[in-house]
């Protein structure tokens, strides 16, 4: 097998017992079976279980942030609107594709490993910073508007997701097809909970 053939192999058995394990009760051992593989061709591609979580959260953090493309309003391109649904059921799906790893960040406890604390954290700065980005264009542009606090909107924002794409990988699957969540997702982020404002005849004066 082609090294990045092999590679990926060990990354994939590596998701799948980190998911069901929890990636403090995983061992080298059980990647090494679940990948079907020697010890020793383990071991020449990754030092031990630390190395191997790195690289997933690496590749999953570039991942997301190539989902969130940078709004065009060039002549000739889409509207904003769509450009954002675009980029919106871009992410929805690579989050749902990527279930397993998706759990592993969001549920497996933190305190029992400094290293694992830190990437972990350092994969949820790297999305938010992605988000915060998008925001501050959209203000440039006029979309979004003035005065937000973007670090706490893009943090507000990031937890919503997190919860509702465990919510529907862990226990809803199937709930609502991709579409419906985007519009969700959409709707919620943009308009919020308010019901739209009802138009007011103008007072009478006496």
């Amino acid at each position: 097998m082609e090294p990045e053939r092999r590679r990926e192999q060990i990354l994939k058995a590596a998701t799948r017992v980190f998911a069901r394990r929890g990636y403090h009760r995983a061992s080298v051992a059980e990647i090494i079976a679940e990948a079907k593989i020697a010890r020793g061709t383990f071991y020449l591609y990754f030092p031990g279980k630390r190395e191997i979580f790195s690289e997933l959260v690496d590749v999953f953090a570039v991942r997301i942030a190539n989902a969130l493309q940078r709004i065009d309003m060039g002549k000739g391109r889409p509207s904003w609107e769509d450009q954002l649904r675009t980029n919106t059921k871009k992410l929805a799906a690579l989050l749902l594709e990527e279930a397993e790893l998706f759990a592993i960040l969001y549920h497996h406890g933190m305190g029992l490993d400094p290293d694992y604390d830190a990437k972990t954290q350092e994969f949820y700065s790297r999305v938010a910073s992605a988000i915060r980005g998008a925001l501050a264009l959209g203000q440039a542009m006029g979309i979004i508007r003035k005065g937000l606090h973007l670090e706490l909107a893009a943090r507000h924002m990031l937890g919503s997701v997190r919860e509702v794409v465990y919510y529907l990988t862990r226990t809803k699957p199937g709930l609502v097809t991709l579409d419906e969540l985007v519009d969700e997702m959409l709707s919620y982020h943009l308009r919020g909970l308010a019901a739209p404002s009802k138009a007011h005849s103008p007072r009478k004066t006496s």
